[in-house]
């Protein structure tokens, strides 16, 4: 997805704000409109009694019907806490992979898993909001030097076996050759416990504590 762009809604009060969006965010859209509006102004304010004022602004020029005085305060309670406790991510153009501590241990209590653990960051650091199988070509990766200190495709293709022994990735399709001789390489794709097929746009894992394995990925 591309990043929310801050001046896409300007701050309420300020006259230079888009006046065609005033009063034009409705039932069913007011408390998702809010809290990520306050999540991306929270790190550009004066503390969590800036950020309410800023929501009762918000709620006053932008809502229709307007939302409780108590609702935009609890609403903005919420999105100070996120600022205050690491979980904003919104608006800082940053790719996050979190990954659930089963998994890690799971990988680091294999003899070769810190590798694996790391080959696993960038698969879902560039394919984890994507649904289409990608290529993991050992020789082309150690050539682009996708991490750097691996200079030897071995150990793209033992981190890729161990990947895929512990059902992180899965095969999509073979490498084959054409009636040419030239190869297609294998495609992989990640494995998403719980949400097969969809992109792992999802919330937060704080927010999910039944979730008892696989990790998530949380981009804005």
């Amino acid at each position: 997805m591309p990043p929310f762009r801050r001046e896409a809604l300007a701050a309420p009060g300020n006259d230079n704000s888009n006046s065609s969006l005033a009063g034009s965010i409705t039932e069913g859209e007011r408390n998702d409109a809010l809290f990520g509006y306050l999540k991306l102004i929270a790190r550009d304010v004066d503390g969590c009694d800036a950020l309410i004022a800023a929501a009762h602004s918000f709620n006053e020029k932008y809502l229709s019907p307007r939302l409780s005085a108590a609702e935009v305060e609890k609403t903005a309670r919420s999105a100070w806490h996120y600022e205050e406790t690491g979980q904003n991510w919104t608006g800082d153009g940053q790719c996050r992979v979190v990954l659930l501590g089963d998994v890690i241990d799971e990988l680091l209590s294999h003899p070769c898993g810190a590798g694996a653990l790391v080959l696993l960051t960038v698969l879902w650091r560039f394919h984890g909001a994507r649904c289409e199988p990608f290529a993991i070509t050992s020789k082309a990766m150690a050539r682009d030097h996708v991490i750097a200190a691996w200079k030897d495709p071995r150990r793209y293709a033992r981190a890729r076996k161990v990947l895929e022994d512990l059902g992180l990735i899965e095969l999509a399709s073979p490498s084959r050759r054409d009636v040419q001789g030239r190869c297609t390489p294998a495609k992989f794709k990640l494995a998403r416990p719980g949400a097969k097929n969809a992109p792992n746009i999802t919330l937060h894992p704080s927010l999910c504590p039944h979730m008892k394995r696989g990790f998530k990925l949380r981009r804005y």
